[in-house]
């Protein structure tokens, strides 16, 4: 490795290294999305509004539910109050039916979020929508209710910017009745109750009752931890009866209850998050230092070599270390007369004077020098034995008439 590749290394591994320390040591940033999970201590989480629902009703009458809507009604046998809260609370016709009908047998429905099932309201007569939007001038959200007796003592004020959600029609042959008020105001001014908007309601049907609130955040950490906030969230809960069972959803809620990866862990934890980013960072440090592709030896491959003639280099060898001159004669002279056949098509089975005359003709030699190497052919495969210098000559006369060009071409 170069000097100056070593030297840029160093000074990203510093830099990398001084980044994880004041991270390590600076105040984590707060975490404000919505949540609404039991277990979860952001100030949008609801673990505290769930340890105070599970004392105020009691370990009896305490039901945590997590499933959804339509798993929950399957069972005909299940009376008393179905407490739902997230930031949308939205289902099918079908399962808002079912909800319904559950309710006038006489158990009780309560639902508080900024975006309830459309179907729902419209079968109720009810309308709602943000009144205001985020405004600089009128930052601070009062909520009140109705009941003095339930009311608080102090304004109850949210200083979160937050959208209102109010029932702005209640055009119902239900009769809703109004329970809770809302107004945003500057947080320098008090509200007109007068001209505030609603959004806290009640719905008669059959023997049950429908409770709806437009602003799930009363029960965030943020808000029942903040002056005398608590006391509104007791006079919510003064509405709903208090001798049946309460079953709370736990499985419509923003936040997660279960965890779909394992990086959500990891980065979750501000430690194990800056010691991810440090691995990364030493990976990409290799990659651009260390493991550079380098240039791999290329294997020379060679093309098969022609390997006939050193089997017959062999075969010759044996053949003579054995001494059997007789042997080695025949396979050369029926290998020059394959060649005739195959070559010139001339057949080789008999050998008469016609056939001599066609050989020599065609390799355009004298006929006395075809008979002489025919006879010399004829008195090899008549002997029983080849003497080496007669296997010497015929080595040399296959030669000549294997190598040589035919006259005609």
């Amino acid at each position: 490795m170069k000097k100056g590749q070593v030297l840029l290394a160093a000074g990203l591994l510093i830099i990398v290294t001084a980044i994880f320390f004041f991270e390590s040591f600076s105040d984590p940033p707060v975490n404000w999305n919505d949540s609404f999970y039991k277990s979860d201590n952001i100030p949008r989480g609801s673990m505290v509004f769930h340890e105070a629902l599970q004392a105020w009703a009691g370990e009896e009458r305490f039901v945590e539910v997590n499933i959804p809507v339509f798993e929950f009604m399957r069972d005909s046998t299940i009376k008393g109050t179905y407490f739902l809260f997230n930031r949308s609370l939205t289902w099918n016709a079908t399962t808002t039916h079912q909800l319904m009908d559950w309710v006038a047998e006489g158990n009780t429905l309560f639902m508080a979020a900024s975006e309830l099932d459309e179907f729902l309201l419209d079968t109720l007569g009810l309308i709602i929508e943000r009144r205001l939007e985020y405004d600089i001038a009128a930052s601070s959200l009062y909520l009140d209710l109705i009941n003095p007796h339930l009311n608080p003592q102090i304004p109850i004020q949210y200083d979160r910017e937050e959208p209102l959600v109010a029932f702005t029609e209640m055009k119902s042959i239900w009769s809703p009745q109004v329970l809770g008020r809302g107004a945003k105001v500057s947080s320098d001014q008090l509200p007109d109750w007068s001209e505030a908007d609603i959004n806290f309601v009640s719905v008669e049907m059959g023997e049950g009752r429908i409770f709806l609130h437009t602003f799930p955040a009363i029960f965030t950490n943020y808000f029942l931890l903040k002056d005398d906030n608590f006391a509104y969230m007791r006079g919510v809960l003064a509405y709903l009866p208090d001798d049946n069972p309460l079953y709370v959803d736990s499985y419509y809620k923003v936040g997660k209850s279960f965890y779909s990866s394992p990086l959500y862990v990891l980065l979750g934890t501000r430690s194990l998050k800056m010691a991810y980013y440090i691995l990364l960072a030493m990976v990409v440090l290799w990659v651009l230092f260390v493991g550079k592709r380098r240039q791999a030896a290329i294997p020379v491959i060679l093309p098969p070599k022609n390997q006939s003639l050193a089997f017959v280099d062999t075969l010759a060898s044996m053949y003579l270390a054995k001494g059997d001159h007789k042997a080695l004669a025949t396979h050369q002279i029926n290998y020059l007369f394959e060649y005739l056949r195959r070559t010139h098509h001339i057949g080789t089975e008999h050998r008469d004077s016609e056939w001599r005359r066609r050989l020599s003709e065609k390799y355009g030699e004298t006929l006395n020098a075809t008979e002489e190497a025919v006879d010399f052919i004829e008195e090899l495969l008549k002997s029983k034995t080849v003497t080496p210098k007669e296997l010497i000559r015929l080595n040399q006369l296959v030669t000549n008439y294997t190598q040589r060009h035919d006259s005609t071409t």
